[in-house]
């Protein structure tokens, strides 16, 4: 390894460092508004048609793409550690992905923490 690629990568670690250093001195509620999770408006790849649904209490989306099977589903989901919910951002990466499958997905909107404390979430899922 050249000591320019060595000096390259130890910037970035130190710099992914400091960032998650300051992330930890911001609220949640502000990292939610920051992360888009409570965006109105939808945004996904055209061609995908978007349908919210309720399963068993908990709010999820289709993304669905033309011409689609009904017997093959993907299961998204979301990452954000449990804290960060659902947004644009995954519906334009999960909305490529069905287009790139021809598959449906289902993005589950899981419960998040602190409100809804471990294993909420993933029991939702």
């Amino acid at each position: 390894m050249t000591k320019d690629l060595s000096q390259n990568i130890r910037r970035k670690v130190w710099i992914r460092k400091i960032a998650g250093t300051l992330l930890l001195l911001v609220s949640i509620p502000t990292l939610r508004k920051a992360n888009g999770t409570d965006v109105q408006k939808i945004k996904i790849p055209k061609g995908i048609d978007w349908s919210p649904v309720e399963i068993e209490g908990i709010h999820c989306e289709w993304l669905i793409p033309p011409d689609a099977p009904a017997d093959a589903v993907i299961l998204h989901i979301h990452g954000g550690g449990g804290v960060l919910g659902l947004n644009n951002s995954a519906r334009s990466i999960v909305g490529h992905l069905a287009l790139a499958c021809n598959l449906r997905v289902l993005l589950p909107d899981y419960h998040l923490a602190p409100e809804h404390p471990y294993p909420e979430g993933l029991d939702d899922c």
